[in-house]
């Protein structure tokens, strides 16, 4: 129902329309900024990784719940034009657009843990999380999406899968949740212990 009351509630603000990053950078009144910037059918273009990752933010944070954007749900056009920890954030945005939309949010990820790039699968595992976010759902669809990454053998999808995990469940207390997370800290080789003990601690 989160996800109903808050389109509810925007409806009722007539803020329903989705934003891109140039509508906060402003920059069309100012032609020198922070970034290089161009227009281009109305969605932000930038010429560098670090500006490209702030626009994936800009537009996951303006748009957070609203379930459609102008840079990644309409043809995930945007998701290539970033590479490795950036095309991550990119995927990974989508939990935050559609977030708290679990049933139709998940349809839209779901495609990208299958995906040929590591990067891009790490990111909807952390999308899954995200979107799951505050919601309790009979079926624990976060629970069975990234409990399988897991005990994979891919570092990074292990550590999204972790912080997905940590981000769906923050607050819950959930032991089958907390002893799956508890397993992997305690094994040998589980690589950095920071990532995933903070993935833990979201469950406190």
């Amino acid at each position: 129902k989160l996800s109903e009351h808050f389109l509810k509630l925007a409806q009722d603000l007539d803020v329903m329309e989705a934003k891109t990053p140039e509508d906060i950078y402003k920059s069309h009144l100012a032609e020198t900024g922070g970034f290089s910037r161009r227009r281009d059918t109305g969605a932000a273009h930038v010429d560098s990784a670090r500006a490209n990752l702030a626009s994936t933010f800009v537009n996951a944070f303006v748009n957070a719940g609203f379930g459609e954007d102008k840079l990644m749900t309409p043809d995930h056009e945007w998701l290539y034009k970033n590479k490795d920890h950036g095309m991550m954030s990119a995927s990974a945005s989508l939990g935050s657009i559609l977030l708290w939309n679990v049933e139709e949010g998940l349809t839209q990820i779901d495609k990208f843990l299958y995906s040929s790039e590591d990067y891009v699968k790490a990111g909807a595992a952390l999308a899954v999380g995200i979107l799951s976010s505050g919601v309790r759902n009979d079926a624990d669809p976060a629970l069975a999406l990234l409990s399988e990454h897991i005990e994979g053998d891919s570092h990074i999808m292990k550590c999204a899968a972790c912080t997905g995990l940590g981000i769906a469940y923050a607050g819950s207390g959930r032991e089958e949740v907390t002893s799956l997370l508890t397993t992997v800290i305690e094994s040998e080789g589980s690589g950095p212990e920071a990532m995933l003990e903070a993935s833990l601690a979201g469950l406190a």
